[in-house]
């Protein structure tokens, strides 16, 4: 799969880049979050899933979240929430976030979690041919 990994926190970017590109995906990482992200670089125009670190609590995780909803309307999102994130029930369906993972992330459940991804897309064709080459 192709995936971007935005989190504001270098460790965590590297981690999570590190991690997924053993698992066999490619991966672009970065901090930036704001809306223009998915459409100031070809790294980022199509890609099969965002894995999002949000920010401390306040209208900008939610913002960044719709930035990349309004580029891409059907790529998954995994958010990455710390303790004082807040995201409401409706706002995540609304913006179609298919996991939350709260930090510090256990490699081992997001692995879970990209599995379930995966057989998810395989029974509903919700991720693009370019997905499931990459299995």
């Amino acid at each position: 799969m192709r995936i971007v990994v935005i989190d504001q926190g270098l460790m965590s970017r590297m981690t999570l880049q590190g991690f997924l590109t053993d698992l066999g995906h490619e991966v672009t990482s970065t901090e930036r979050s704001d809306e223009t992200i998915c459409r100031e670089s070809r790294d980022y125009s199509h890609p099969d899933l965002w894995v999002v670190g949000l920010t401390p609590s306040g209208p900008q995780g939610t913002k960044q979240l719709w930035g990349i909803r309004s580029c891409h309307p059907n790529a998954p999102i995994i958010a990455l929430m710390s303790n004082g994130d807040a995201l409401s029930y409706d706002e995540a369906v609304e913006l179609g976030i298919f996991a939350f993972l709260r930090k510090p992330i256990r490699l081992a459940e997001l692995e879970l979690v990209l599995l379930r991804l995966l057989e998810w897309a395989d029974s509903t064709g919700g991720l693009h041919a370019g997905a499931r080459e990459a299995e």
